[in-house]
């Protein structure tokens, strides 16, 4: 009979555990949407929330001409063009600023191939030919 209790309370120990750490990892999941899966040559959308405006979200949309991973420190640049000129915004991936990012074109459905990691000879194209 001793036996039959230890093993229910211990059954019912591991079905708290478990539901515990599943409600974790939603909650981590829905706050930190990572890893972002990105390569250089996707199109992304990244939605920001500047330290300057409380209350307001910028958004910026680009081709991601480079990533740097560095760890916690990882990085990448966006290139678009905005109003005739060519823009080029750096980004730390884990900044707090950052609310979350979005792939809108992967690299292999553009028109042109992309065969490099690092795409900065797309800032010495013309304007037109760099809007995303």
């Amino acid at each position: 009979l001793p036996k039959n209790i230890i093993k229910t309370i211990e059954n019912e120990e591991l079905a708290k555990t478990k539901s515990v750490r599943e409600e974790a990892e939603k909650k981590v999941s829905r706050a930190y949407p990572f890893p972002y899966n990105f390569q250089s040559g996707d199109v992304l959308r990244v939605v920001c929330r500047p330290e300057h405006a409380k209350g307001k979200r910028e958004q910026f949309r680009g081709i991601c001409i480079a990533r740097r991973n560095r760890g916690y420190r990882t990085s990448f640049s966006l290139l678009n063009t905005v109003a005739g000129e060519q823009v080029v915004l750096s980004f730390p991936l884990y900044a707090p600023v950052i609310e979350f990012i979005e792939v809108v074109k992967k690299r292999n459905e553009h028109k042109e191939r992309f065969h490099r990691k690092k795409l900065y000879y797309l800032q010495d194209r013309p304007p037109e030919q760099t809007v995303f």
